[in-house]
């Protein structure tokens, strides 16, 4: 059972110390149980739309990632991307790079393989990835 740190009330009697924009960290200290809580508004939420091969491996339309800080890079926000579904590597980089076909477009812009790593997000961007095709 998990206790506040004053070791002596179970967290249930608190209902509204704990809330769905909330998550905690536990640390132990020797045997007792210290819970620190942080909210989920000190994240920055960005949405990325996955078009392609991209959904076909996610099941899903579009992903939201969040971050510590306020402008993550694209290569970032590729990297956390692969972190959540590691399938989708082999679509997204080659040797260190963007993959040949991979498109990455934020509010209607292309993004090149030479800026991934200089573009920084802001919350409110419209991020799709697809994958192109080719072939006869």
């Amino acid at each position: 059972m998990l206790r506040t740190t004053n070791y002596s009330s179970p967290i249930g009697e608190y209902p509204n110390l704990l809330s769905y924009d909330s998550f905690i960290s536990i640390t132990f200290f020797g045997g007792g149980k210290v819970i620190y809580l942080m909210s989920t508004s000190e994240l920055k939420t960005f949405k990325t739309n996955l078009f392609g091969p991209f959904y076909s491996l996610t099941r899903t339309k579009s992903v939201e990632l969040t971050y510590d800080h306020d402008s993550p890079t694209v290569k970032e926000m590729l990297l956390k991307l692969v972190e959540r579904f590691p399938k989708m590597e082999e679509y997204i980089f080659e040797e260190g790079r963007l993959a040949e076909f991979t498109t990455i477009v934020i509010n209607g812009d292309l993004v090149s393989d030479q800026e991934w790593d200089d573009i920084h997000l802001k919350p409110e961007d419209r991020v799709s990835l697809f994958k192109g095709q080719h072939g006869g």
